[in-house]
């Protein structure tokens, strides 16, 4: 039977459980960052964020998600507070070099 890893009143994860979840937010980020690659290739162009950036973000996400469960509510504020500035951050460096898209 599979042993449970986190269990507490917002989650009760097992093993199986954690890695599935692992495995589809993977996936999704990867096909994201891969599907933007693929249209910059076709169009000539350079991007930010590719498939590995979408991978880190999408890990990134996962694991606050988990640890929120277990640590409170207070640290996905956190992480996406900092996730937000580095997008704002990227954006002021990406159009004072002139593009605005």
């Amino acid at each position: 039977m599979d042993e449970i890893i986190i269990a507490n009143e917002m989650l009760s994860l097992s093993v199986r459980d954690f890695f599935l979840r692992l495995i589809v937010a993977m996936g999704a980020g990867l096909l994201i960052g891969l599907e933007r690659e693929h249209k910059s290739l076709e169009k000539n162009e350079k991007v930010f964020a590719g498939i590995r950036t979408f991978a880190i973000v999408t890990l990134l996400g996962f694991m606050t998600g988990i640890a929120a469960s277990a640590f409170g509510i207070w640290l996905l504020y956190i992480t996406f507070s900092g996730l937000f500035i580095l997008v704002i951050v990227s954006y002021f460096i990406t159009t004072k070099k002139g593009n605005i898209g």
